[in-house]
This record gives structure tokens, sequence and C-alpha cells, in this order.
């Protein structure tokens, strides 16, 4: 689904303030703590961020004169210590780029501690830092894990050369995320009244919070990519959204009204269909797991959905430690367990099933593998 373009942005008129969702410069950079949806793409550079400089990094100039050509700036702030990465999630025929500061300062980027300009030829779904969540055992587009610790600032521009591009997603990872689910991104940066945009499932409950001190009256709105139109019917200080869409509040006050918008998307729960059991006895020393998408995917759209092979529950339940697609096999009989997830959101996901992997080797006989018998002889031994 094709998302509009959202204005989560910053302005002062009869006391309105908003916050932007999208924006080229680094300087209204969106603050984010977790997972984003996918946006409606990225449109001009706004201001040159670099000041006019060749490089940054791995990026250069464009024909344009500037490292920029269809920029979006984002910023988060670590809250907790351990391995930290992101997945951008893009259209396999886009390229994008992208470059990550460690900094709390627009005006002193410095050089990017993780940084990436490969050409996406290989038509791959995601670019990042860490692993990329399909299982791919070579992506040149995803650069090394990150070793976080608390309070630490970070800008991250993603950039395409055409303004004609479909967006991308956010996804976090790592495993500061199995240790801190719940801190380890600071969301004390977040000045959004609605809060950062939020990736759904299907089956998620979803209510927006706009209470604020002081208000007498709250009318809501809902942009499905026509433009914002009015719920007649919604003057809480909440609303539960239901669809995918831009939903923005205006909260009507004395001393003067605020409007705060913010982008809701749902992603369709994934089922992870049974998967066949598989056996070698000719002691196979690689295993193609791929082969078994298509058991997991069933009639459902390969595109739209990721399948992945861990060696417990307890890692495909936290999508960490994945298998490769090439995976070593290993002697005897394994458990794989399946997770079937949303590529737009991979908090969506099934993992119900599992197969059974069996490997055994061709025993090497050590004795004769013909005997000969004669009229005359009652049997012969074979073996020991």
């Amino acid at each position: 689904m094709e998302f509009s373009r959202l204005a989560f942005y910053a302005l002062f008129f009869m006391g309105i303030v908003a916050n932007a969702q999208v924006s080229p410069d680094c300087g209204n950079a969106v603050p984010i703590c977790n997972d984003t949806p996918v946006n409606g793409g990225t449109m001009g550079l706004g201001i040159d961020d670099f000041h006019g400089s060749s490089t940054s990094g791995c990026l250069e100039q464009a024909l344009s004169g500037s490292i920029e050509s269809n920029s979006a700036w984002y910023r988060f702030r670590t809250g907790a210590s351990g391995q930290l990465g992101f997945n951008i999630g893009i259209d396999t025929s886009e390229d994008w780029d992208f470059a990550l500061y460690k900094t709390s300062d627009c005006n002193n980027l410095g050089d990017p501690i993780r940084c990436n300009f490969f050409d996406n030829q290989d038509e791959n779904r995601f670019i990042g830092v860490g692993e990329d969540p399909t299982g791919a055992p070579v992506n040149v587009q995803f650069e090394d894990w990150l070793q976080v610790a608390p309070g630490e600032d970070y800008y991250l521009m993603i950039n395409n050369f055409s303004n004609n591009n479909s967006g991308f997603s956010i996804q976090f990872s790592g495993h500061i995320f199995v240790t801190n689910p719940y801190d380890a991104l600071d969301c004390s940066i977040v000045n959004n009244l609605l809060g950062p945009p939020i990736s759904a499932c299907g089956n998620d409950t979803v209510v927006l919070d706009a209470t604020t001190t002081g208000a007498i009256m709250y009318n809501w709105f809902m942009d499905t990519g026509t433009g914002f139109a009015p719920l007649p019917s919604e003057h809480n200080a909440t609303l539960q959204a239901i669809a995918s869409a831009s939903y923005r509040v205006e909260v009507i006050r004395p001393s003067g009204n605020i409007i705060s918008e913010v982008q809701v998307a749902f992603s369709v729960m994934p089922i992870a269909h049974p998967v066949s059991d598989d056996a070698s006895c000719s002691g196979l020393s690689v295993y193609d797991l791929t082969q078994k998408d298509v058991e997991a995917l069933g009639n459902q759209p390969p595109d739209e959905f990721v399948v992945s092979y861990y060696g417990s529950m307890t890692d495909a339940s936290a999508g960490t430690n994945f298998l490769p697609n090439q995976y070593p096999a290993q002697s005897g009989t394994q458990t794989i367990y399946v997770r079937v997830s949303s590529i737009d959101n991979p908090k969506c996901y099934d993992v119900s099933q599992s197969f059974q992997l069996v490997n055994l080797e061709t025993p090497i006989l050590d004795f004769p593998s013909e005997a000969y018998l004669c009229h005359s002889t009652s049997g012969v031994t074979i073996g020991e």
C-alpha cells in the first residue's frame, strides 16, 4: 500500500504547533524510538546539510552539486547497552544510500560511523546495519553491527537519487531488543503529541491519545491518500485507529490550538503453513533452506512476507540468530523452526511451524560387498 506523505511539521500560526515525519533537513530530523511504517518517499534535499562539502564518508556529490538528492533525516537516542542495528526496507527496483552519524549536533556531524553507497543491482529488499533479515549469505548493502551505550545520539540520513521513489521503512534490530525490549531506545526525544509513526499488525489495537491539559474539545481527521477528512463523531481525547492512514488531531484550547499528526500502518499478520520433514542418507554438507519457503508461505505473496529459519523456538520468536539460507547441515536429526514475517513490519509474524531435518551418512563397509557360495558350503559369514 502506498502511504501519503505526512506532515509531522513544526509551525507557529494562531497558536498551532505541529511536527514533521519525513524531513529533508538534519535540523528538523524526525525523532523515532521504534520501527516506522513505509512512508510516502522523499522529494528534494531541503537545505544543504553538508554545507558544500564534496564527500561525507562513502557519500559523494551528485550531479546537482550536493551530497543529498532526495533525502530523509531521522534521529534516535539509545536507552541501553548492547548490539544495535537497523533494516531499511525498500523496493527491490530502487537504489537507496544511507549514512549514520554519532552526534547530537547537526552543525557538527563529523564522519559517518556507518555508511553505504552500493547500488542495488542485486535487487535486495533491505539495506542497513547488522544482518539482512532474509538470511541472504552476502548483502554488500549491510554494514557491521553497532555496540552502543545508554544516552548516545545518532542521526540517520537516507537518500535516493530519484524523486520518483516509493519510500522505505525502518526496522530496528539487534540483541539489545532481547535484553531491553521496552527501553532499548529513548522515547523522551519524541515531542509530537501523537507520538512517532506507528507500525502495527492487523489484529493490534491502536489508540491515539491527544489528552492535553486545558483542552475544551478535540477534532479528529483521517487521510487515506486523498487529503484529510474530518471524523464527525470523534471529539474525545482518544481515538482508536482502525485503518492504515495519516491521523490528525486539532486540540482546541483557550491558550491556543494544537495540531498533531501521525502515520499508522497496519500490516497483514502472516500464517506459517506446515512444512514437511526432509531427510538425506548421503551426508549433506549444505542444505538449502529456501526450498522450504514455498511450503511455509502457502499462497501468500513472497514479495510481502519473508521466511527465516532458526535453531530454537526462542530465537525464532525473538527473530535473532537466524540460520543462513545455505545451512551447514549437522549430522543426525535437527529441529528447524520456521518464522514467517511481514516485510513491512517484522513484528507481525508466525512461528507455529517447524520441521525435522535428518542428515545421515551412508555407512562405509569394512568387509567385501559380495560373497560367493558353492553348493558344498552351508553359508558364509558377512562382517565380523
